[in-house]
């Protein structure tokens, strides 16, 4: 009765007690859950890769082979060390650990180390591994070195024979004629004989006095490729021509002529005069005892006593004359257009008036090609079209006169 009147019941509970038990158990909860996300927060920062540590997600095995997996694998040693400390500290170590996980400190001085030292190792074979261009030369040098491995392509053997320029054609010459061999190939070497072609010497320069006779040679390149044989056959003359200076003669008895060596002013090494009229051309003859050639007499000097297509011989060589040029040349230059009878440029530099009369009333045939008309500049190529009081600059000419006159320029 008193303990009813002082309002206490012994089966009564104290709300005190309750609220402590209630603090014990949340207490409890959060010791277990903060267990639980520390060992799986350590496991994370084991397995994954720091922000920024070369790329998101698991680091591939260097060896290259499947991790096992995460079942089978053993705690690892950061994983222990947690909970120990969990063990020994209590809710003080619980409320730390809440603590890192909350701020987002890094991890532990012990985890940095060996995840850096993890990286460090995955990272190794690639740095120490040789460039792709590297390794692409020593694949290749080791290729070539094993038995039985196919040696690169070798270069096509060089098989093109030398060019051989033999100066001067054949023809007639006074006094003496010198012969010349070269070859503009490197390392390139000529061959040479007087009258037996099976006596060649590595001679480039032969000198014929009278009667002449026939020069031999060959051009050998720095591979033994040899140029065809060639041949020139000299006819050479005592004395001077009849024809006064820079005149030849042309032709047989009887109608043997002279005939000016070089176009008009006919000096040697000097550029020839065009934009000259077919008057301004005959009273230019007419000056120094000479008259304009006759088409006929300009032929046979150019074709000579063979009858040759070109001055120089039988088949037309771009080198040998002005007919592939962009301007006039100087007179008797290239020592290659030259006639047998010794007259030169009749192929190519100027056109030349000659006296003869076209069938076209009032125009004069003009002979020989320009300085840019190529193999059309024959013995036999003429024009019509000109008209005679114009003066072209293409256009020259040259003088002959009879046998033993004696005039000249």
């Amino acid at each position: 009765m008193v303990e009813r009147e002082n309002g206490t019941n012994p089966e009564t509970k104290d709300p005190r007690a309750g609220s402590s038990r209630a603090k014990k158990g949340i207490l409890a909860g959060i010791l277990v859950l903060a267990v639980l996300a520390l060992l799986f927060g350590t496991r994370g920062c084991s397995e994954e890769e720091p922000a920024g540590a070369g790329g998101k997600g698991r680091a591939l095995p260097v060896s290259g082979t499947q991790a096992a997996p995460a079942d089978s694998a053993p705690a690892s040693a950061p994983d222990a060390d947690s909970l120990a400390r969990v063990r020994e500290d209590g809710p003080k170590a619980v409320a730390d650990s809440l603590a890192r996980a909350e701020s987002g400190a890094k991890p532990a001085p012990g985890r940095e180390s060996a995840a850096a030292s993890a990286r460090s190792e995955v990272r190794k074979p690639a740095e120490s591994a040789p460039s792709s261009a590297a390794a692409k030369e020593e694949a290749a040098a080791d290729s070539a070195a094993k038995p039985g491995s196919e040696a690169p392509e070798a270069a096509p053997a060089d098989t093109v024979p030398p060019e051989l320029v033999l100066t001067p054609p054949s023809g007639r010459f006074y006094g003496t004629v010198e012969a010349t061999a070269s070859c503009e190939e490197p390392g390139c070497s000529v061959l040479t004989a007087v009258g037996d072609s099976t006596k060649l010497e590595p001679v480039a320069r032969r000198t014929l006095s009278v009667p002449g006779g026939a020069v031999w040679a060959v051009a050998v390149d720095s591979a033994g490729n040899r140029s065809e044989l060639q041949r020139r056959d000299f006819v050479v003359l005592p004395g001077t021509p009849q024809c006064g200076a820079n005149a030849v003669p042309a032709g047989k008895a009887p109608d043997e002529f002279c005939i000016d060596q070089y176009e008009w002013p006919n000096r040697l090494g000097v550029r020839p005069m065009g934009s000259v009229s077919h008057q301004a051309a005959q009273d230019s003859c007419a000056s120094v005892g000479k008259t304009l050639c006759s088409f006929e007499q300009w032929k046979t000097a150019c074709r000579g006593p063979e009858g040759n297509p070109y001055p120089y011989g039988g088949r037309y060589r771009q080198r040998n004359c002005y007919t592939s040029e962009r301007a006039l040349g100087p007179s008797g230059r290239k020592a290659n257009c030259r006639s047998w009878y010794g007259v030169y440029d009749l192929s190519g530099n100027l056109w030349e008036w000659t006296s003869t009369p076209d069938s076209h009333p009032g125009r004069f045939l003009a002979a020989g090609g320009s300085w840019g008309v190529g193999d059309q500049a024959t013995c036999s190529q003429t024009k019509w079209s000109f008209f005679p009081q114009n003066e072209y600059p293409i256009v020259g000419f040259r003088c002959c006169a009879p046998l033993g006159s004696g005039g000249g320029n």
